[in-house]
């Protein structure tokens, strides 16, 4: 059935949610390849503090309505991946 289309290929972790049956089953029924990386702990993505950081914040702030939620994650979202106590940490930690 979906034979002429273009070949869809997705990478991802190796998270519970990512290697359910049914989700590989799904997969191979639409023609989607799935690659799975490497196992590796997500605490040396820098990115993953950036989300914990912002989800500190959220979760005690009162959300109004959708709008304000996605200009809420916006303003943190910037002040998180843009500050360079967060780097700087990272980079001491698993770098330098």
């Amino acid at each position: 059935m979906f034979e002429n289309e273009k070949r869809i290929v997705i990478v991802l972790d190796n998270a519970k949610t990512h290697i359910a049956k049914i989700g590989k089953t799904i997969a191979k029924i639409l023609n989607i390849k799935l690659v799975f990386l490497e196992k590796y702990a997500s605490d040396i993505n820098p990115i993953e503090r950036v989300w914990y950081s912002i989800k500190d914040k959220l979760s005690v702030t009162y959300v109004e309505d959708e709008m304000f939620l996605m200009t809420e994650f916006s303003r943190y979202f910037y002040i998180y991946a843009n500050s360079r106590t967060l780097v700087e940490n990272w980079l001491d930690t698993y770098i330098n």
